[in-house]
């Protein structure tokens, strides 16, 4: 399988903000692939990080570790 953008609408936030989306995609099946700049002014520490793609959000349990 080749990666295939998935397009629609995919938001992805970090510690509540938003992170810029350049990418999103499936590489395999079941596996997607995320490329995403991390917002600045984001604490140092363990930050929450959902998806949203049309309408639909990934569990608020992962964590993304930040150190400036």
């Amino acid at each position: 399988m080749q990666a295939a953008s998935i397009g629609g609408s995919c938001q992805v936030e970090i510690g509540n903000r938003p992170a810029s989306v350049s990418y999103a995609g499936q590489v395999f099946a079941g596996e997607f692939q995320f490329n995403l700049t991390v917002p600045s002014q984001l604490q140092n520490g363990d930050q929450p990080i959902t998806a949203t793609y049309n309408s639909t959000s990934t569990q608020p349990v992962a964590l993304l570790p930040v150190h400036n």
